[in-house]
């Protein structure tokens, strides 16, 4: 195998993915599938003078650049995750988990960890041409990378929640539930609901009323929109929280633009 770009084909739930990726002679392909574990070295090659590697040791997941001179190969170390809790001769490996989890383990278990379990039985790990290690999920939509580390939805749709686990982001305004409990819209102005203390979630409901819950289940604020149609929140990129309706219709807002 040279170093033309190849075509990897990745299958997950019913749908076949074609990813081009470039390889190298002598490295395995920069990809972990759902299941996979990697213990040594991926590699990802953009030119024949310069490439990425990603290693797996007793310092962590490392990605160094690579340029080649009539000298030999040069590394420059470009990202890293954590050190394996022990020895940097100790041995790690990299597991792509089927709960949607890249997550690098030592001899004492797990160490570190994508933060995106939960988010699909089929994502995949690619380290791509620029050096960048990214997490996507089965629809090829980036959900971590090591450039910025994980990559937030900026919407919920019906029936989907957030809870102090995960949050809303565009760009540098964000929506999320506190240690407190509130939930919180931190666009150009900022708006929160009272708090609801630990354990709160705020579900999208199917009835299209947005309501945030205690850890008991109770209600301690809604968006007062039920049967109004709303089927998508939606942070956008002004810093507007909006519930938007099926016809794309503004139903209700916090007016934090």
């Amino acid at each position: 195998m040279g170093d033309e770009p190849q075509s990897v084909i990745v299958t997950a739930t019913g749908r076949t993915h074609h990813l081009s990726v470039s390889v190298t002679v002598g490295f395995a392909l920069p990809i972990l599938l759902a299941g996979q574990t990697a213990t040594n070295q991926l590699w990802g090659l953009a030119t024949p003078t310069l490439g990425y590697s990603l290693s797996i040791q007793g310092n962590g997941v490392i990605i160094d650049k690579w340029r080649t001179d009539p000298s030999g190969p040069i590394p420059s170390n470009t990202w890293n995750s954590p050190p394996l809790h022990g020895s940097a001769s100790d041995t790690g490996r990299l597991v792509m988990q089927t709960d949607g989890n890249l997550v690098l383990y030592g001899p004492n278990g797990a160490n570190w960890a994508t933060g995106t379990n939960g988010t699909g039985s089929h994502n995949y790990a690619l380290l791509q041409t620029n050096g960048n290690l990214v997490v996507y999920n089965s629809s090829n939509k980036a959900l971590w990378s090591s450039a910025v580390g994980r990559i937030w939805p900026s919407k919920l749709t019906t029936g989907q929640e957030l809870s102090v686990t995960n949050r809303l982001a565009d760009g540098r305004f964000s929506a999320y539930i506190n240690s407190l409990g509130d939930f919180v819209v931190a666009g150009v102005h900022t708006w929160h609901t009272p708090a609801a203390g630990a354990g709160a979630h705020l579900l999208m409901q199917t009835n299209g009323n947005v309501v945030l819950y205690n850890h008991l289940g109770h209600s301690v604020w809604s968006s007062g929109t039920a049967n109004k149609g709303g089927v998508t929140l939606l942070l956008q990129s002004d810093g507007n929280l909006v519930l938007y309706n099926s016809a794309g219709h503004s139903v209700w807002a916090t007016h934090t633009n």
